[in-house]
């Protein structure tokens, strides 16, 4: 599902936004939330964290203001200072040339006809194509280190190792030891967007760490090595092959499985 928040002051302009993106087929589900002023948009932002932000640049009848929360540039920045990779789309009846790139948005348009202008379609559809192609995702696993919890990003987690009971989580900087089991951290990031692999009974990794491979083992970026085992080794070949084929940035230095 990709969330995405519409912010205009003239109340039906947003909704009309939300309206005309619905009538179009992105492929994805999307939830759409307006509104009509940049305090409500930024505290429902802290709670629902949108991945695409779509502002007018006046957030004030009377016009531009120098104050965050009636000027959209300052409050998208206020909210990418946060959400670093939410996407920010501005639309307003003036250009602002220099001014506005400053900000970096991921696009603008001159204030439409929101009813039937396919500027805003085609901006929002490179958009989606943008989170859909991302391999770096915020989604966190939660573990219990003497007794309090630690939030970790997937994305910066290289592979988990087993020494039953406890489990090490190598990541890119740093090293974590708790107890508890290979199988339930599996269960818990299956439908995460990192790609991990199972390559056996005491090792899942991640895909995006790999620098190469082959029927016996797997050499990650930092020049580890961990062996296959019999068992994982079918289903990694599957895995890495669909990946190859699907995800051609996860592989580029990745070695071909030549000898599988």
């Amino acid at each position: 599902m990709i969330k995405i928040a519409v912010c205009d002051d003239i109340p039906y302009a947003a909704e009309m936004v939300k309206n005309l993106l619905l009538s179009h087929d992105f492929g994805e589900e999307l939830n759409i939330d307006c509104f009509n002023n940049g305090i409500d948009l930024y505290d429902q932002f802290m709670i629902n964290k949108y991945d695409i932000l779509m502002t007018d640049i006046e957030l004030t009848p009377v016009g531009y203001s120098e104050k965050l929360m009636e000027n959209g540039m300052l409050l998208a920045d206020e909210i990418k200072d946060m959400f670093t990779d939410t996407l920010v789309i501005f639309f307003s009846r003036f250009g602002y040339g220099e001014e506005l790139l400053r900000h970096e948005p991921f696009g603008f348009v001159k204030k439409p006809n929101f009813g039937d202008d396919y500027r805003i379609i085609d901006l929002v559809d490179k958009a989606i194509g943008k989170i859909r192609n991302r391999v770096e995702y915020a989604t966190t696993i939660w573990i219990k280190i003497n007794g309090a919890r630690i939030g970790e990003t997937i994305k910066r987690i290289k592979y988990f190792e087993s020494n039953r009971p406890r489990i090490k989580i190598v990541t890119t900087d740093d090293e974590y030891i708790f107890r508890g089991r290979l199988d339930e951290i599996q269960r818990q990031i299956e439908e995460s967007a990192e790609i991990f692999i199972r390559v056996s009974k005491s090792y899942y990794i991640n895909t995006r760490y790999i620098r190469g491979y082959s029927s016996r083992d797997v050499t990650m970026t930092d020049g580890k090595n961990i062996l296959i085992s019999r068992k994982y080794l079918e289903d990694f070949r599957k895995k890495m092959g669909d990946l190859c084929q699907n995800v051609r940035k996860t592989c580029q230095n990745v070695r071909p499985p030549s000898i599988l």
